[in-house]
């Protein structure tokens, strides 16, 4: 609650602002920007522990791709595997994005 503006929560509760009204109009706004950052970051990481997950303990799965054809010597199947979770992290990142843009169109006005 430190980035809400006490003057602006201050205001609203003076002029009658309902609870429900406060969190829909004050409250969600102000935390949709560093919720939204966490997400963007939490992709990538998400992403990570889950090859890390499957080089250790899986016998399916991309990471499990990668580390087999580690294993096999086998170079295109080692940058087949890396491309595709590129692609997964970055389908994630835009779709997080994609969010963004459209909770965020009244910081664009």
């Amino acid at each position: 609650m430190s980035t809400i503006p006490r003057g602006l929560l201050s205001t609203m509760q003076i002029m009658g602002a309902k609870r429900h009204t406060l969190i829909r109009r004050l409250i969600l706004p102000q935390l949709t920007v560093p919720i939204l950052a966490g997400l963007k970051a939490g992709v990538s990481f998400a992403m990570i522990g889950v090859v890390v997950g499957e080089f250790v303990a899986a016998d399916s799965g991309l990471g499990y791709y990668v580390r087999n054809s580690t294993d096999l010597f086998d170079s295109p199947g080692v940058y087949a595997g890396i491309i595709l979770l590129m692609a997964l992290v970055l389908i994630g990142v835009g779709l997080v994005s994609l969010l963004e843009r459209r909770l965020l169109r009244w910081q664009r006005a």
